[in-house]
């Protein structure tokens, strides 16, 4: 990381200072120092601290910006540039996630009814039904099933009965046929006859 001269640093509250690159921490040859690099800033009070160069991020408008107050990097930087003793401590930041339901406002929901009044000719049908009992008494051979005829529904009501019937009964036949034979019998019969005998006397004559 390399720093060009009068290279703002701003913190958490602001602008805190700037980065001296020309001041080679003790120890190192030269402020780039690939391991443990430390970088000398000028805080806007007058006191120089050294602090890790990884806590720099670089921005986009060439600054840097270390996350820590102007007063953090103070209390937790102990290095001076005079001190024999130089201890620069590291600081790493971590993420706590915590969740806390906060209201952020009440909802009210008022249902008001209303009444209104229309009318409505939606048509409908009705069916009346004429149920007619008509007598038969006509004997079945076998039961009647329901059956339609046009609109009506004819529903037989059927009902056994016991039948006493009196029939004639031809136990059989005798035949005569009557046979005619000529006979010949010879018999000598008497038979009478009269005969008028009629004699005529002629007085005249005399």
């Amino acid at each position: 990381m390399s720093f060009p001269k009068q290279i703002p640093v701003t913190g958490v509250d602001g602008l805190i200072g700037h980065v001296d690159p020309a001041a080679p921490y003790p120890g190192q040859e030269s402020p780039r120092d690939a391991e443990g690099q430390r970088v000398l800033i000028h805080l806007r009070g007058g006191e120089r601290v050294w602090v890790a160069a990884e806590m720099l991020e670089e921005q986009e408008d060439g600054g840097y910006y270390i996350p820590l107050t102007q007063a953090q990097v103070v209390e937790n930087t102990t290095a001076r540039i005079d001190d024999q003793d130089l201890v620069i401590p590291v600081v790493e930041e971590q993420v706590q996630v915590s969740r806390q339901e906060v209201p952020r406002g009440v909802v009210r929901i008022t249902k008001h009814v209303h009444e209104r009044i229309e009318e409505i000719d939606e048509p409908h049908f009705r069916e009346n039904v004429h149920v007619e009992r008509i007598p038969l008494n006509q004997g079945l051979e076998e039961p009647a099933k329901p059956r339609v005829e046009g609109d009506t529904l004819i529903i037989p009501v059927m009902e056994e009965v016991l039948v006493v019937e009196k029939r004639i009964l031809l136990k059989e036949e005798i035949r005569v046929t009557k046979q005619r034979e000529e006979i010949h019998e010879p018999r000598q019969v008497t038979l009478r006859e009269e005969e008028v005998r009629i004699d005529r006397t002629d007085l005249s004559k005399k």
